[in-house]
């Protein structure tokens, strides 16, 4: 089962603990549909280490070392944690007041994730989730200051501060932070913030840029938007049941569970796919 108190729940909005009951009840049919892969399936080996005893910071550069990913962009988010064992699936619709959340469970690490965001958002939010998996116990869920940890995780991953400074030194305007954030292909919020934090940009800049952006509407409408991130590993399964003519919605009678959930779980990770078209059905 979903961990109780072990989940981290990060919401667009605050939400009951009769709400979080709900999702974790939703969450844990994307559970059962795991298990059952992992028994027909070699699924990547885990290999996210835990490091609640480094800063964020620190902890971003050695999951990094790890990873032989040296200080360069990461090009596929979703698909680089798969490739390390972390189970990625898509929020269902009636979820989609949570930005993202995650647990380990059974010592496997999961992650929901709202895909209906920008692609941007999406890749930070991935890597807040991958903070928590690194940094925090579960009997830390919710704590402010883990969430606080998380950010500073998710930016120095996507953002390492050796990149940042051969790379965006002499941004000088806000049009300069739109152009340089297709290199790590994150939001231009998480861009400004990432340089006032390496101290590229005084706090009076930080501050009038946040509001410019905010004006121009980019915290919620991301200006030249990049291509999607998707789950390599899902669309590898899907093609090979296709291949033995299975379709996700014979897979979700199998598991006795509704075929919408099952695809709502693979939906916004894959390239459009939907029950009806898979062989008739």
């Amino acid at each position: 089962e979903v961990p109780t108190e072990g989940a981290h729940f990060r919401a667009l909005l605050s939400i009951s603990i009769r709400r979080k009951a709900q999702i974790r009840a939703t969450t844990q049919i994307a559970m059962h549909f795991h298990t059952w892969l992992a028994t027909r399936f070699i699924l990547p080996e885990i290999t996210i280490p835990r490091c609640s005893e480094l800063d964020p910071e620190q902890a971003a550069a050695v999951v990094r070392r790890d990873w032989d990913l040296g200080v360069l962009p990461i090009g596929d988010m979703i698909a680089l944690l798969e490739a390390h064992g972390a189970i990625v699936f898509g929020l269902p619709q009636d979820c989609r007041e949570m930005d993202a959340f995650s647990f380990w469970c059974d010592g496997y690490p999961y992650i929901f994730l709202n895909t209906q965001k920008s692609t941007e958002r999406t890749r930070f939010d991935v890597a807040h989730e991958l903070g928590h998996l690194v940094l925090h116990t579960q009997e830390h869920a919710g704590d402010k200051d883990r969430e606080s940890e998380a950010m500073q995780f998710a930016a120095a991953f996507l953002m390492p501060r050796e990149s940042v400074l051969a790379h965006a030194a002499g941004i000088h305007s806000i049009r300069q932070v739109i152009q340089a954030k297709h290199i790590w292909r994150i939001s231009a919020t998480a861009l400004t913030r990432r340089l006032h934090d390496l101290s590229l940009v005084s706090s009076a800049t930080y501050k009038d840029w946040s509001i410019r952006q905010s004006r121009l509407g980019y915290r919620t409408r991301e200006p030249e938007p990049t291509f999607p991130d998707l789950s390599q590993l899902l669309q590898s399964v899907i093609g090979f049941l296709r291949q033995d003519n299975i379709s996700l919605a014979d897979v979700a009678d199998e598991l006795a569970i509704p075929r919408t959930d099952l695809t709502d779980f693979v939906a916004g990770l894959t390239p459009p796919l939907t029950l009806a078209s898979e062989h008739g059905r």
